[in-house]
């Protein structure tokens, strides 16, 4: 199944939000040593940060809804989230990042990710072909008929 290049930039956004609230914070020492610090952002914290409520977050990291590009620009500001993430590079590369008991629960929350992709694709698919007399409609250029 081919998935289009906008659905496809909604999963690779979905899944990096995701995984960034389970980046470790590496903490380097002046002598060289490097620390790593377990670290989980909440969903209920990041969305106070947005002035949005957390179900948003949710539908976000699921790809039910997409992120438009200010609130994006704004949820990489104050969390300190590199937006080349988001664009550059693919999901998988974070998980360097994450500590490796969290693997499995990011990939399955990847695997529903792609799932609801495949659905909303299925969905562009089943109504594609009514869209236009639908926008007809709307434009009042055919009108409903009872007979």
């Amino acid at each position: 199944m081919i998935i289009s290049a906008i659905l496809l930039e909604k999963a690779n956004i979905a899944k990096v939000m995701f995984a960034m609230r389970h980046l470790d914070k590496i903490i380097k020492h002046g002598d060289g040593s490097v620390k790593t610090i377990p670290n989980v952002k909440t969903q209920s914290k990041i969305a106070e940060k947005q002035n949005v409520t957390f179900q948003q977050i949710q539908k976000y990291e699921k790809a039910a809804n997409g992120i438009s590009a200010d609130r994006l620009f704004f949820l990489c500001k104050t969390e300190g989230y590199d937006i080349n993430k988001f664009f550059a590079g693919k999901p998988e590369d974070l998980l360097a990042n994450i500590d490796h008991t969290k693997h499995g629960m990011i990939h399955k929350k990847w695997k529903e990710i792609d799932l609801n992709i495949q659905e909303e694709q299925r969905l562009q698919r089943n109504y594609a072909p009514m869209l236009p007399k639908l926008e007809r409609e709307m434009a009042y250029q055919d009108t409903f008929n009872k007979s």
